[in-house]
């Protein structure tokens, strides 16, 4: 599945630039889409995965990775600087207005909503 990141940006930034948001949040929501899908690739290890991209307001989008592996949650890590991963959610949590998950019992969604600047 090492696919599914270059996917996952690919739609993201063309449901953007459909909406008119390219290069207003553009950027920010590619690099939030890739650490959610690397996530659930390196520890969900399911074998599929759903993008989803909404505007939940005029100000808002939100991104969503869906994954079938509801028991391994996203834990946000203060790694060490020799370590060589676990940063990832940490960038979601600096870009991002808010992010967090739900669940149920076949499936889990890590979600997060960035703000769009001078949204109209």
């Amino acid at each position: 599945m090492r696919e599914s990141s270059p996917i996952a940006r690919y739609f993201v930034r063309g449901v953007l630039r459909g909406w008119g948001l390219a290069g207003r949040v553009e950027d920010d929501a590619a690099l939030v889409v890739t650490e959610l899908v690397n996530n659930a690739v390196r520890h969900a290890r399911t074998p599929s995965l759903r993008v989803t991209v909404c505007r939940t307001t005029v100000s808002t989008i939100r991104l969503g990775v869906i994954d079938l592996v509801p028991a391994r949650l996203p834990v946000l890590r203060k790694p060490s600087e020799w370590d060589i991963s676990g940063r990832g959610l940490a960038m979601v949590d600096v870009l991002a207005r808010n992010w967090g998950y739900s669940r149920s019992p076949w499936a889990k969604c890590v979600w997060a909503e960035l703000e769009v600047p001078d949204a109209s």
